[in-house]
């Protein structure tokens, strides 16, 4: 199985990318995973770059269905970079997987097999996105919901590899916080969804303090 990972962002993420992107491509050449990074996206694309990334490779036809995309937004964290994707990673999913907050289905963390059913997915949620001026997470559960789509996509905990620090959102007290998404040390991935740029910024220089 071939894993390429996708991040990309405009100028002004540079800062925040500072933080984010060196455990990202230390997990990519830890596991020798190919890496797909596009730092000067243009600003107009903005969360439309993910489709336009994953489509692309797609189309080069360089990859088989059990090759793995995955996506990785501009401020979250890879956390534990000794969590490969084993190769039955997809063996209880479909063609795409992503994982929930405390809020429903989130797209900061994905992951897409490269087949054609994942792709037809990709690319109407995208379409979607853009004729309604939605950004691409309110088409993705849109689109997710009715068939075929909803025979192709899987929804899982965003604990498994989008993890939120709860402490930070006010929620440090949910019993049932785990079940969703609370980081805990030893987690894959930590996400700084959702915040105030300047929180966001100390949060996440905290946290990648403690990445391994």
């Amino acid at each position: 199985m071939r894993v390429v990972i996708g991040t990309a962002h405009d100028e002004k993420y540079d800062e925040l990318a500072a933080i984010t992107y060196p455990t990202v491509k230390h997990y990519a050449e830890k596991h020798d995973y190919e890496l797909a990074y596009n730092p000067r996206i243009d600003p107009v694309d903005a969360d439309a770059c993910k489709a336009k990334m994953f489509l692309s490779l797609y189309a080069t036809g360089q990859y088989a269905a059990d090759d793995v995309f995955m996506w990785i937004d501009t401020d979250a964290l890879v956390m534990n970079s000794n969590l490969a994707l084993a190769d039955d990673f997809f063996s209880q999913y479909t063609h795409f997987v992503w994982g929930y907050d405390y809020n429903g289905p989130n797209s900061g963390v994905w992951f897409a097999r490269f087949t054609s059913q994942a792709a037809h997915y990709v690319q109407v949620y995208d379409n979607t996105a853009q004729s309604m001026g939605w950004g691409d997470q309110e088409a993705m559960v849109q689109k997710m919901l009715v068939p075929p789509f909803s025979r192709w996509v899987s929804v899982v905990a965003g604990k498994r590899f989008n993890c939120y620090p709860y402490e930070y959102h006010g929620r440090a007290d949910w019993a049932h916080k785990n079940e969703i998404n609370n980081y805990e040390p030893g987690d894959f991935i930590l996400h700084a969804a959702g915040m105030e740029s300047e929180m966001r910024l100390r949060v996440l220089r905290e946290y990648a303090a403690l990445a391994v």
